[in-house]
Parts: C-alpha cells; structure tokens; sequence
C-alpha cells in the first residue's frame, strides 16, 4: 500500500467518524454538566425551589429605587431636593430609568411565572405531590397577577401573555383593555385563593390570606376603574369588602403594637404580614 492510498483511507475513516457522532440521537444528548428543565420538576423540594425565586430577585429592578419613584415620589408622600425629579415633580416620561427598570421587573415576573407553569406541566415527575403541584402553580399564577396589577395601574393596555412558548415568534401581540386587565388578574387571583393553603408550607410563602388581601385591593380598585357616572360599582365595593373581612376574622394575622416596627428588624414575616419579597 502506497502513501497516498494509506492517507486517503485515514481521511476517510476520519470522516465517517465525524458522520456517525452526527447523528440526530447523539446530538439529542441533555448535558450531564449543568440542570435541564427536562431533567428537574422531579420532586416536591424541586417544584418548590423553581417558585423560590418569584419571592426575590425577578421583583429586584423595581423593588430596588423604582418601587419608591412610582409609589411614594408619584404618589406625594415622599420627597427629593434632588434625585429623580422627574417622578418627583410627576413628570415621569419613557426615557426615565427607573420607569423602565420597573417595566422589565414586572414583565420579568410574568415571563418566570408562566415558564415556571410551562416547565412543570410538561416536565413534572411523579415524585411531585399533587399538593405541592396545586401550590406552586396557585404561586405563579399569584405573582403573575400581582406583577399585572401593577402593570396596568402605570400603563394602562399592556398586553396579557399567558404562555411564552406562544408568542416565541409573534410579531403581533396586542395591547388589552384596561377592563379585561382587571378581569384576567381578578380571576387568576380567586384561583389562586382557592388553591393556596390557609398556613405557609414554608415560612414566607403566600396563603390563602395573602391572595384574598390582594382580591380585597383588587375589587377596591376595580368599584372605581369600572364606576359609572362617577359612582364607583358597588358590586366590586361588596366584594373588597367580603374578602377584607375573611381575612381580618379567620387569617389569625393581627396588627403590631407599633406601625414602625413594620420597617424593623426582626419583624420579617410577622404575625401582620400576608406577603413579603423574601
């Protein structure tokens, strides 16, 4: 056998090498190396720690200064000589920055929540308890509607999105009303209620109380948003009014001595709190 022939038959054994570690199967392989969705949501401590971080850093662009420029600057009860003047003198625009860091915390909380009931519908082992299961999903659908009220309390039409996965490609989403806002949040919260425990699985996480005392403000708002002739709609005043008060007579929660010590340590997840960010 010559050279020439001895290096074209390495060359092709080469190549039918690379042609076999092709195939559709070996490329198919999860990584070994790192967690997959396909390869989590296998327990209850899983399906627990995959709604953990609704409770923090998703709410962190808003929750660091935006919380108190939208709130407090906006709202009269706080004021800067000279910081964030636009919010301050209510002349809040779309080039200012903690506007938008708010509008991608609040969309960052949607798009985890619905990932979260995505992954774990389609990936979710029998290792995962039905209860468990009820639960966490009754949490994302919780911080999802929460991240919309605010949302459509500081813009107005925003678009509701659901599934992520549907709109991977859409070039066409579509701003909803105001009033079918209110109804999508209001209905995923009643939901929410009816599936969250009465006593946290784990100290921080959401109850039944927590998501009636957001029902409680969402109706309040709602009696108004969808008033007529200036008379808010009573209807939606009855209701506040009724998951105020399930909340007040059977949480067991009862206010603190002081007001100020709400803004205390050691006071998180005191015997006054429904919902805190962990």
């Amino acid at each position: 056998m010559n050279k020439i022939t001895r290096v074209n038959i390495i060359a092709l054994l080469i190549l039918l090498a690379a042609a076999a570690g092709c195939k559709k199967r070996f490329l198919d392989k999860p990584p070994l190396s790192a967690v997959t969705d396909a390869r989590f949501y296998k327990t209850d401590d899983q399906a627990l720690a995959g709604t953990a971080l609704l409770y923090n850093m998703v709410w962190f662009d808003y929750n660091d200064k935006a919380m108190y420029n939208l709130g407090d600057f906006r709202g009269g009860t706080a004021f800067s000589a000279w910081n964030d003047r636009g919010n301050v003198l209510f002349n809040t625009t779309g080039d200012n920055g903690e506007n938008g860091a708010s509008w991608r915390a609040f969309f960052n909380v949607v798009a985890q929540s619905n990932l979260y009931i995505y992954n774990l519908n389609k990936y979710g082992g029998s290792g995962v308890s039905d209860k468990v299961k009820k639960m966490t999903i009754a949490e994302a659908r919780f911080m999802r509607a929460l991240a919309y009220r605010f949302l459509v309390m500081n813009w107005g039409p925003v678009p509701v999105i659901e599934n992520n996965v549907d709109h991977l490609f859409d070039t066409a989403i579509v701003r909803n009303t105001v009033p079918s806002i209110w109804r999508f949040i209001t209905r995923e919260m009643r939901a929410a209620a009816a599936d969250l425990p009465t006593t946290p699985i784990q100290e921080g996480r959401v109850t039944k109380w927590s998501a009636e005392a957001m029902l409680a403000r969402f109706y309040l708002t709602r009696a108004g948003v969808e008033s007529s002739g200036g008379v808010r709609k009573q209807e939606f005043l009855d209701s506040a009014k009724y998951f105020a008060a399930d909340v007040i007579n059977n949480s067991g929660k009862k206010l603190l001595d002081s007001y100020e010590s709400l803004f205390k340590y050691p006071y998180d997840n005191n015997a006054e709190s429904l919902f805190e960010l962990q």
